[in-house]
Parts: structure tokens; C-alpha cells; sequence
């Protein structure tokens, strides 16, 4: 696990989704067999974390590996979800009935992995990578001035790291 910290730290650390944290969990996850409350809007690495699991994957040379950078970036909270290899733990949002598990590195994906989406082609005269703040204005300025644009990213949802995170109401 990427540094070193106390049980206590650990504990003040925990991520839950905002407005959450009191709202009892009605479904549950499995992790390594073991039933795991899933609170509405809450991710994979949050439910994980919060029930005390600090190791999500380990490495090549055996160490444990978890959360640590929380957004998508690092890869480090790679898990197998019901039989998929390498999906990051706190970008997926966790659902009743999952089967998550540690992940041995490196995993692998089947030779022949079904088609997650139906192929279409577009012919744009922009094409934005990445829906983030500025992706966005790009996008929305190109398009006023006329262009046609597509904009793809590899979240859900556009925004990026400057809209990700829920307000709480508590600074």
C-alpha cells in the first residue's frame, strides 16, 4: 500500500458519498465472498474502504496495492468485477448483486471480450478529446461557430475532475 498511516487516520479517510454517510445500505456487494453494504451512489473503492479493505490488486512482485489516488487516474484500485479484469474500482459505481475481486496483476482480458458498444462512424469536423471543464467550452465554442463536433471521454458523464466531486454544504 502506497504510504504509511494509522488506523485512525484510516478511519477519518474512509470516502463516502455525500448525504450518505447516515442512509442505511439496503443491497449489498460481494467482495472476496464476504457481503458488503452498497449505500445509492456510492463507488466500488468506497464500499470497499469502508468496510476495512485496504488491498484491491497486487503487482507484479506480489505487493498489495488500494486506493490511492480516488479518480481515475493511477490505476492502482484495479479490481475483477463479476469475472472482468482491470476496472478501476473508484470510477465504478457499485451495484447490488457484484461480485468484486482482488486482482492479480496482470490481469487479462479473454481473447474474444464482447463488443461493449454498437460501432457507429461520425465524420466531424472537431473531434474533443475529453469532457472536462475545458473540453466543454472547446466543445461549445466550436459548435456556436458552427462546426459539427463530437466530444468523447472515458467517464460517464462530462466534467472532469473540476465537476466530479458532489457539494456538501460543509467546508
Amino acid at each position: 500500500m502506497h504510504g504509511n498511516y494509522s488506523a485512525a487516520a484510516a478511519a477519518r479517510a474512509t470516502p463516502c458519498r455525500a448525504g450518505a454517510v447516515n442512509a442505511p445500505a439496503k443491497l449489498a456487494l460481494s467482495f472476496e465472498g464476504r457481503p458488503l453494504p452498497v449505500h445509492e451512489g456510492a463507488s466500488v473503492a468506497s464500499v470497499i474502504w469502508s468496510a476495512g479493505e485496504r488491498e484491491f490488486r497486487t503487482t507484479r512482485s506480489g505487493e498489495p496495492r488500494g486506493m490511492f489516488c480516488g479518480m481515475g487516474v493511477c490505476h492502482e484500485c484495479l479490481v475483477e468485477i463479476d469475472g472482468v479484469p482491470n476496472v478501476r474500482a473508484c470510477m465504478t459505481k457499485a451495484a447490488p448483486g457484484m461480485t468484486v475481486r482482488r486482482q492479480p496483476t496482470p490481469g487479462r482480458l479473454p481473447l474474444h471480450a464482447p463488443a461493449l458498444h454498437k460501432a457507429r462512424r461520425f465524420s466531424p469536423d472537431i473531434l474533443v478529446a475529453g469532457g472536462g471543464a475545458a473540453g466543454l467550452a472547446a466543445a461549445a465554442a466550436a459548435a456556436e461557430a458552427g462546426a459539427r463536433v463530437v466530444l468523447i471521454d472515458e467517464r460517464p458523464a462530462p466534467g472532469g475532475q473540476y465537476y466530479k466531486q458532489p457539494a456538501t454544504g460543509e467546508a
